[in-house]
């Protein structure tokens, strides 16, 4: 079960594929075409496969339906087809892992420099001075709209300047950062891939713990906090309860015996 949640947990990538929609037909009743149609297509193909698959197996069927069949041609041609998608899909959560990172770093380094400022504070220094903001030009106080004189060059800059950061940019790092970090997270992924005795444990467990929370969980939650009480919000959340808790149980077993064994 948490194998089959961890395939449908694409929240990480929704806003990459919205972005990738032509601008000219980009819109939320464009969005919730594609997103309905793609969801269906995954869905019909995901069953066919797993019907057929426990017809032939029932109760002896693993998450990984490679291990159960024998080598031949057609089952290479699908173990390549799966490396294929695998190898386009897998960068795809990068973007958000990497952006998460940096979000990370960012707000410690301004925490960090804000505490040592606030212990060497000048009071000669105004509150308000020029690195934290700048206007070229004095806004009249009695202009009824304030706003309204200020040309295109009038902008507010930053107080902190990033280093590691390309200049006007907030979340993309220089090249050799970025490459550095791409590195580090592909280096962990595959080094943990290698010692797991399975992709199928590993399947299950993080569709079980994690998969469940994005897929169910938090948009039930944020449903019944902004639109109210539901019985679609109250069913995602007992559905995404149940098999969130049950699933983790039984993968950390499955998980811990294959380690032990």
């Amino acid at each position: 079960m948490g194998t089959f949640v961890f395939t449908f947990v694409c929240q990480n990538t929704v806003f990459l594929a919205y972005d990738s929609i032509d601008p000219s037909v980009r819109s939320l009743e464009t969005w919730k075409k594609v997103s309905f149609y793609s969801i269906l297509i995954s869905t019909i193909v995901s069953l066919t496969v797993g019907i057929f698959v426990y017809i032939t197996f029932w109760q002896d069927t693993p998450s990984d339906i490679f291990q159960i069949y024998p080598s031949s041609l057609a089952v290479d041609c699908a173990k390549l087809l799966l490396s294929i998608t695998m190898l386009l899909t897998c960068p795809l959560p990068f973007f958000t892992c990497r952006e998460m990172i940096i979000v990370m770093i960012t707000d410690m380094y301004d925490y960090v420099k804000s505490f040592n400022r606030s212990n060497s504070i000048d009071l000669e220094i105004p509150l308000i001075s020029r690195d934290d903001v700048r206007v070229d030009r004095v806004i009249e106080e009695h202009s009824p709209d304030p706003l309204a004189k200020l040309e295109p060059q009038d902008t507010i800059q930053p107080r902190t300047s990033y280093t590691f950061l390309i200049p006007g940019s907030s979340r993309q790092l220089i090249l050799p950062y970025h490459a550095l970090l791409t590195f580090l997270l592909w280096a962990t992924v595959t080094t943990l891939a290698i010692l797991i005795p399975t992709l199928g444990d590993v399947l299950d467990l993080v569709g079980s713990a994690t998969g469940t929370a994005i897929a169910f969980i938090l948009p039930a939650l944020f449903s019944l906090k902004i639109i109210g009480f539901t019985f679609e919000g109250l069913f995602l959340l007992i559905i995404g309860g149940v098999v969130g808790c049950i699933g983790t149980a039984f993968s950390m077993k499955k998980l811990v015996y294959d380690f032990s064994s």
